[in-house]
Protein backbone atom coordinates (compact mmCIF):
# COMPACT_ATOMS: atom_id res chain seq x y z
CA UNK A 1 0.00 0.00 0.00
CA UNK A 2 1.11 3.59 0.48
CA UNK A 3 3.29 4.94 -2.18
CA UNK A 4 2.78 1.69 -4.32
CA UNK A 5 -0.85 1.66 -5.03
CA UNK A 6 -1.27 5.63 -5.10
CA UNK A 7 1.26 5.26 -7.57
CA UNK A 8 -0.67 2.59 -9.58
CA UNK A 9 -4.18 4.62 -9.17
CA UNK A 10 -2.43 8.57 -10.43
CA UNK A 11 -0.31 6.37 -13.69
CA UNK A 12 -3.50 4.31 -14.60
CA UNK A 13 -5.54 8.20 -14.60
CA UNK A 14 -2.47 9.81 -16.43
CA UNK A 15 -2.62 7.26 -19.21
CA UNK A 16 -6.25 7.17 -19.53
CA UNK A 17 -6.05 11.11 -19.90
CA UNK A 18 -3.16 10.55 -22.78
CA UNK A 19 -5.38 7.96 -24.54
CA UNK A 20 -8.05 10.49 -24.83
CA UNK A 21 -6.16 13.60 -25.60
CA UNK A 22 -5.39 15.44 -28.82
CA UNK A 23 -1.31 15.72 -29.16
CA UNK A 24 0.17 19.00 -27.87
CA UNK A 25 3.45 20.15 -26.45
CA UNK A 26 1.72 20.23 -22.93
CA UNK A 27 0.57 16.99 -23.56
CA UNK A 28 4.18 15.97 -24.77
CA UNK A 29 5.39 17.15 -21.67
CA UNK A 30 3.55 15.75 -19.66
CA UNK A 31 4.17 11.83 -21.10
CA UNK A 32 7.72 12.91 -21.28
CA UNK A 33 7.73 13.52 -17.50
CA UNK A 34 5.56 10.29 -16.74
CA UNK A 35 8.37 7.89 -17.99
CA UNK A 36 11.03 10.42 -16.44
CA UNK A 37 9.85 9.78 -13.08
CA UNK A 38 9.54 5.75 -13.71
CA UNK A 39 13.17 5.74 -15.20
CA UNK A 40 14.80 7.73 -12.27
CA UNK A 41 13.48 5.17 -9.84
CA UNK A 42 15.10 2.78 -12.07
CA UNK A 43 17.93 4.47 -11.98
CA UNK A 44 18.30 4.43 -8.41
CA UNK A 45 17.75 1.07 -8.20
CA UNK A 46 13.64 1.27 -7.25
CA UNK A 47 11.79 -1.22 -9.45
CA UNK A 48 9.15 -2.15 -7.76
CA UNK A 49 6.89 0.68 -9.23
CA UNK A 50 8.04 -0.33 -12.72
CA UNK A 51 7.46 -3.89 -11.95
CA UNK A 52 4.36 -3.72 -10.14
CA UNK A 53 2.47 -1.08 -13.13
CA UNK A 54 3.34 -3.22 -15.82
CA UNK A 55 1.86 -6.13 -14.37
CA UNK A 56 -1.57 -4.59 -13.14
CA UNK A 57 -2.00 -3.72 -16.66
CA UNK A 58 0.99 -3.28 -18.78
CA UNK A 59 1.09 0.51 -17.52
CA UNK A 60 5.04 0.81 -18.50
CA UNK A 61 4.72 -0.87 -21.65
CA UNK A 62 1.76 1.82 -22.66
CA UNK A 63 3.13 5.06 -21.96
CA UNK A 64 6.46 3.62 -24.18
CA UNK A 65 4.05 2.73 -26.67
CA UNK A 66 2.36 6.08 -26.64
CA UNK A 67 5.89 8.08 -26.65
CA UNK A 68 7.32 5.48 -29.43
CA UNK A 69 3.84 6.11 -31.79
CA UNK A 70 4.15 9.78 -31.39
CA UNK A 71 7.86 10.17 -31.91
CA UNK A 72 8.65 11.20 -28.54
CA UNK A 73 12.03 11.70 -27.46
CA UNK A 74 11.86 10.61 -23.67
CA UNK A 75 13.98 12.73 -21.49
CA UNK A 76 17.89 11.60 -21.32
CA UNK A 77 18.93 9.87 -17.67
CA UNK A 78 22.36 10.84 -16.85
CA UNK A 79 24.38 8.25 -14.97
CA UNK A 80 27.21 9.33 -12.59
CA UNK A 81 30.37 8.79 -14.97
CA UNK A 82 32.41 6.98 -11.36
CA UNK A 83 30.77 4.77 -8.45
CA UNK A 84 30.83 5.48 -5.22
CA UNK A 85 33.72 3.04 -4.99
CA UNK A 86 35.88 5.31 -7.03
CA UNK A 87 36.15 7.50 -4.61
CA UNK A 88 37.71 7.88 -1.51
CA UNK A 89 37.24 10.36 1.65
CA UNK A 90 39.14 11.61 4.25
CA UNK A 91 38.79 10.52 7.59
CA UNK A 92 38.71 14.47 8.53
CA UNK A 93 35.09 16.06 9.48
CA UNK A 94 34.38 19.29 7.50
CA UNK A 95 31.74 21.63 8.30
CA UNK A 96 29.24 21.01 5.32
CA UNK A 97 28.68 25.09 4.53
CA UNK A 98 32.18 25.46 4.66
CA UNK A 99 33.07 22.73 2.74
CA UNK A 100 30.75 23.64 -0.35
CA UNK A 101 31.61 27.18 -0.49
CA UNK A 102 35.34 25.41 -0.97
CA UNK A 103 34.04 23.53 -3.91
CA UNK A 104 32.31 26.45 -5.30
CA UNK A 105 36.01 28.34 -5.29
CA UNK A 106 37.56 25.55 -7.07
CA UNK A 107 34.69 25.81 -9.25
CA UNK A 108 35.04 29.13 -10.66
CA UNK A 109 38.70 28.48 -11.97
CA UNK A 110 36.88 26.59 -14.05
CA UNK A 111 36.62 28.89 -17.55
CA UNK A 112 33.97 26.25 -19.07
CA UNK A 113 30.52 28.16 -19.10
CA UNK A 114 27.04 26.05 -18.74
CA UNK A 115 24.42 26.88 -20.79
CA UNK A 116 21.88 24.72 -19.37
CA UNK A 117 18.58 26.00 -19.56
CA UNK A 118 17.49 24.34 -16.81
CA UNK A 119 19.84 26.72 -14.56
CA UNK A 120 17.72 29.75 -15.45
CA UNK A 121 14.12 27.96 -13.94
CA UNK A 122 16.58 27.28 -10.78
CA UNK A 123 17.12 30.77 -10.29
CA UNK A 124 13.18 31.58 -11.08
CA UNK A 125 12.66 29.02 -8.64
CA UNK A 126 14.89 30.75 -5.69
CA UNK A 127 13.30 34.16 -6.89
CA UNK A 128 10.03 32.18 -6.30
CA UNK A 129 11.23 30.99 -2.54
CA UNK A 130 11.99 35.05 -1.75
CA UNK A 131 14.21 35.96 1.19
CA UNK A 132 13.46 37.24 4.90
CA UNK A 133 15.32 38.54 7.16
CA UNK A 134 13.10 36.85 9.93
CA UNK A 135 12.96 33.22 8.35
CA UNK A 136 15.61 30.03 8.27
CA UNK A 137 15.87 28.50 5.13
CA UNK A 138 16.78 24.51 5.30
CA UNK A 139 17.91 23.55 2.09
CA UNK A 140 17.71 19.39 2.12
CA UNK A 141 20.74 17.99 0.15
CA UNK A 142 21.39 16.55 -2.37
CA UNK A 143 18.54 17.34 -4.37
CA UNK A 144 18.77 21.21 -3.72
CA UNK A 145 22.13 22.07 -3.76
CA UNK A 146 22.65 24.42 -6.67
CA UNK A 147 19.61 26.33 -5.17
CA UNK A 148 21.55 26.29 -1.63
CA UNK A 149 24.65 27.32 -3.77
CA UNK A 150 22.68 30.30 -5.08
CA UNK A 151 21.88 31.53 -1.48
CA UNK A 152 24.95 31.21 -0.35
CA UNK A 153 27.00 33.33 -3.50
CA UNK A 154 23.92 36.21 -2.45
CA UNK A 155 25.57 36.10 1.05
CA UNK A 156 22.55 35.38 2.43
CA UNK A 157 21.93 34.73 6.02
CA UNK A 158 19.98 32.16 7.77
CA UNK A 159 20.49 29.65 5.15
CA UNK A 160 20.57 25.88 6.44
CA UNK A 161 21.97 22.81 4.27
CA UNK A 162 21.11 19.52 5.64
CA UNK A 163 22.57 16.72 4.73
CA UNK A 164 19.40 14.24 5.69
CA UNK A 165 18.30 11.56 3.41
CA UNK A 166 17.65 8.02 2.43
CA UNK A 167 21.56 7.13 3.55
CA UNK A 168 21.26 9.23 6.50
CA UNK A 169 18.30 7.26 8.13
CA UNK A 170 19.84 4.38 7.17
CA UNK A 171 22.89 5.06 9.29
CA UNK A 172 21.04 6.70 12.15
CA UNK A 173 18.81 3.44 12.35
CA UNK A 174 21.31 0.91 11.15
CA UNK A 175 17.67 -0.29 8.75
CA UNK A 176 16.73 0.20 5.31
CA UNK A 177 14.14 1.82 3.79
CA UNK A 178 13.17 3.89 7.35
CA UNK A 179 12.37 6.20 5.15
CA UNK A 180 9.45 4.68 3.33
CA UNK A 181 8.06 4.47 6.75
CA UNK A 182 7.74 8.16 7.40
CA UNK A 183 6.74 8.62 4.00
CA UNK A 184 3.56 6.41 4.25
CA UNK A 185 1.50 8.94 6.55
CA UNK A 186 1.28 10.96 3.28
CA UNK A 187 0.69 8.34 0.65
CA UNK A 188 -1.77 6.96 3.51
CA UNK A 189 -3.64 10.18 3.90
CA UNK A 190 -3.83 10.51 0.07
CA UNK A 191 -5.12 7.37 -0.17
CA UNK A 192 -7.87 7.85 2.36
CA UNK A 193 -9.57 10.57 0.88
CA UNK A 194 -9.95 11.58 5.26
CA UNK A 195 -8.51 15.47 6.52
CA UNK A 196 -7.90 16.27 3.46
CA UNK A 197 -10.53 18.79 2.46
CA UNK A 198 -7.96 21.64 3.19
CA UNK A 199 -3.83 21.72 3.65
CA UNK A 200 -4.52 22.49 7.62
CA UNK A 201 -6.67 19.19 8.10
CA UNK A 202 -4.04 17.44 5.70
CA UNK A 203 -1.00 18.73 7.45
CA UNK A 204 -2.29 18.26 11.52
CA UNK A 205 -3.03 14.42 10.10
CA UNK A 206 0.05 13.58 8.49
CA UNK A 207 2.54 15.01 10.78
CA UNK A 208 0.36 13.82 14.04
CA UNK A 209 1.32 10.51 12.40
CA UNK A 210 4.70 10.95 11.06
CA UNK A 211 5.49 11.68 14.91
CA UNK A 212 4.35 8.73 15.89
CA UNK A 213 6.05 7.01 13.50
CA UNK A 214 8.92 9.00 14.33
CA UNK A 215 8.98 7.22 18.45
CA UNK A 216 10.09 4.06 17.16
CA UNK A 217 13.51 5.36 15.80
CA UNK A 218 14.69 7.92 18.77
CA UNK A 219 18.00 8.00 16.76
CA UNK A 220 15.93 10.13 14.25
CA UNK A 221 14.31 11.71 16.34
CA UNK A 222 17.48 13.44 18.67
CA UNK A 223 19.27 14.07 15.57
CA UNK A 224 15.94 16.19 14.51
CA UNK A 225 16.13 18.18 17.37
CA UNK A 226 19.38 18.64 18.10
CA UNK A 227 19.14 20.37 14.11
CA UNK A 228 15.92 22.27 14.80
CA UNK A 229 17.47 23.62 18.02
CA UNK A 230 20.38 25.75 16.03
CA UNK A 231 17.50 27.66 14.48
CA UNK A 232 16.73 30.70 16.64
CA UNK A 233 14.54 32.39 13.48
CA UNK A 234 10.46 31.94 14.33
CA UNK A 235 9.48 30.90 10.34
CA UNK A 236 11.44 28.32 8.58
CA UNK A 237 10.72 27.18 5.18
CA UNK A 238 11.64 24.09 3.90
CA UNK A 239 13.50 23.95 -0.01
CA UNK A 240 13.19 20.32 -1.52
CA UNK A 241 12.70 18.69 -4.97
CA UNK A 242 9.19 17.62 -5.46
CA UNK A 243 7.92 14.86 -7.94
CA UNK A 244 7.21 16.31 -10.52
CA UNK A 245 8.04 19.92 -9.84
CA UNK A 246 10.58 21.74 -7.49
CA UNK A 247 8.11 22.79 -4.65
CA UNK A 248 8.75 24.62 -1.53
CA UNK A 249 7.10 23.34 1.96
CA UNK A 250 6.44 25.94 5.05
CA UNK A 251 7.11 24.66 8.35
Amino acid sequence: MGFISCNLKFYKNELQKLKTATLNEEIIYRAKQLQKMLDDLLDEGYTELNNELEEAYLGVSKLRAFLEDNHIEPFPIYHKSFSDADVAYEHCPYELAAAIKELVANAEKNTDVCKDIFLSELIDFCKWIGYEEDTAYIFLLRDTLLPYIYYQCKNRKNIYPWLLGRKTLTKLTGMVNVDDRVRSSIFNALESGQSCSCYKDFRDNVLSDIRNVLKAYPEIERCLITLLDEIKEKRIIVVESGVPVLSRCCL
